[in-house]
């Protein structure tokens, strides 16, 4: 499941191979620290001043394709995305400065006043020249204004921000985004599954759950719906679940410096994978 914690897990299989591949052993911080210490370790290091995307002490991971590796202690496929945790925001940062951008958008929004067209105005004793048809309404809130300045301030505070809360990367043929919370790293598709708007372009956030605990989510910046970032149930509105993945860092050293690569976790890679292509197989 999404946000799996494990602490120095090392090892692997390559598919396609018979022996286990343990040069390539890494030890692995957990994404979403659950209070170990190595969790601990990598939200201290991601929120070190020092360590700031795009710095030099902090290099992003290098585009490169590597294969992916079979984990038996987790059952998963694990690819790297090419991504490091520093070039992800972090969602306690963004989230802060959305709020301020929603204060700001709120006053604007209500300044703003619909006037009604003076065409729309019928003449008095005229005949109407077509029948008229009902008015249309917002399919949600379609009576309550202040729900409506609500998502407009919404709206309006999004267009404001000068950063996108996640990334976006296509991992083995999937786009998919990735969301950074100090050190937990958070995995779904890129495309809201209501119809298919940039999830990367919407708002990140945290709620207390009073039962669960605090959770993490993302809100579709088209129709406000909310998901929720682990499990990827639907927090706000009607629609199918948002599909999320296991991730995490894996630190290692390369020639710049140290590296945060930020890992994805497959149960499987698909036939595509293993079968990439087989046009040319009936000439032999």
């Amino acid at each position: 499941s999404p946000g799996f914690s494990s602490d120095c897990l090392a090892g692997g299989e390559r598919p396609g191979e018979d022996d286990f591949d343990f040069d390539r052993a890494v030890s692995v911080c957990s994404a979403t620290g659950g209070g170990s210490t190595a969790g601990n370790r990598t939200e201290q290091l991601l929120r070190s001043p020092q360590r700031v995307p795009n710095s030099p002490s902090c290099p992003a991971s290098p585009a490169r394709e590597l294969p992916p590796i079979w984990e038996e202690a987790t059952g998963l496929f694990w690819c790297s995305t090419g991504l490091s945790a520093y070039d992800i925001p972090d969602g306690d940062e963004w989230q802060q400065t959305f709020r301020e951008a929603v204060k700001s958008s709120q006053v604007t929004v209500q300044r703003r006043s619909l006037q009604r067209n003076t065409s729309d105005t019928p003449t008095p004793g005229a005949e109407p020249s077509t029948p008229s048809r009902p008015r249309r309404t917002l399919a949600r809130h379609p009576s309550d204004p202040d729900q409506r300045a609500v998502r407009a301030a919404h709206t309006e505070a999004l267009i404001r921000m000068t950063s996108r809360p996640g990334r976006q990367a296509r991992v083995q043929g999937r786009l998919m985004a990735f969301f950074r919370f100090g050190g937990a790293i958070f995995a779904t598709d890129a495309r809201c599954p209501h119809q298919g708007a940039n999830l990367c372009e919407g708002e990140i956030g945290d709620i207390e759950d009073m039962v669960l605990g605090k959770r993490y989510y993302v809100r579709c910046k088209v129709h406000k719906f909310q998901f929720d970032l682990t499990t990827g149930n639907v927090l706000e509105g009607h629609c199918q679940p948002l599909r999320t993945y296991s991730a995490r860092i894996r630190h290692s050293v390369g020639e710049s410096g140290g590296l945060a690569e930020v890992e994805v976790g497959f149960n499987d890679l698909g036939e595509a994978y293993f079968c990439p292509d087989d046009s040319g197989a009936e000439d032999f």
